[in-house]
Parts: C-alpha cells; sequence; structure tokens
C-alpha cells in the first residue's frame, strides 16, 4: 500500500484509515489498509490485469491506458476462441441427446423383441 507507518500496533495500523496511494491525483478513496489491495484493483489496475498487464495508475490513466493495452488483442482472441468452444459445445451436447434418444428406442425395441421370443419359447 505504500504506507510508511512505524510502531508497535500493527493490527490496529492495518485497520485504520488510509487514504489511496492515488489521493494527490484526485482518488477520493478511504479506508483500512486490510481493503487497500482490493481497491488497488478494482480501481487502478488495468483492465486487462488478469491477462498479464501490470500497470496500476489513477483512474482516468488506466481508461487511457486500456484503449491502448498491448494486453487487449489477447482478450479478444481469448473471447472468439470461447464462442467457438461454447458453440461446439451445444452441437456435442446436442449430438449427444439425438444418441441417447436412439439408444433408448433401440432398447426399446430389444425389450420388446426379448417380450416377443420369451412368449414363444412359452408357448412351446
Amino acid at each position: 500500500s505504500g504506507c510508511k507507518w512505524t510502531g508497535l500496533d500493527e493490527e490496529a495500523h492495518v485497520w485504520s484509515e488510509h487514504c489511496c496511494v492515488f489521493r494527490d491525483e484526485g482518488c477520493r478513496w478511504l479506508g483500512p489498509a486490510q481493503e487497500m489491495a482490493e481497491h488497488m484493483a478494482a480501481t487502478h489496475a488495468c483492465p486487462y490485469a488478469r491477462m498479464g498487464c501490470q500497470v496500476v495508475a489513477p483512474e482516468a490513466r488506466i481508461r487511457e491506458h486500456a484503449r491502448v493495452c498491448s494486453y487487449a488483442p489477447h482478450l479478444d482472441s481469448l473471447m472468439s476462441l470461447l464462442i467457438t468452444l461454447q458453440e461446439d459445445l451445444r452441437v456435442q451436447v446436442k449430438e449427444r441427446e439425438t444418441l441417447k434418444e436412439e439408444l433408448h428406442a433401440k432398447l426399446a425395441a430389444n425389450a420388446h423383441q426379448i417380450a416377443l421370443n420369451d412368449d414363444i419359447v412359452k408357448d412351446n
């Protein structure tokens, strides 16, 4: 969090209120040190951080950065792949259901044939 505090009661300190490290650049967040990392990730980290981008900046600069972030094309590629995989999965689920219905129909026909054969055997 960039905090320069030194003292004896660390537990009290982490729950005391802190300003965002970007306060001088307009961020008005105030909260416990324990929540600083969450605030930074939600407000000041690049939207492509999960892809690997490590840029952390004030909100306005993050919005500007996100438009030109080199990780953005990777996200577009992953989204295209995800859409393709979802469609493939839909097709496979439909095929599975069709095969399942065909199998049930064949099993029912076989059960009927077995019942007929049993009747023939009983009659003889």
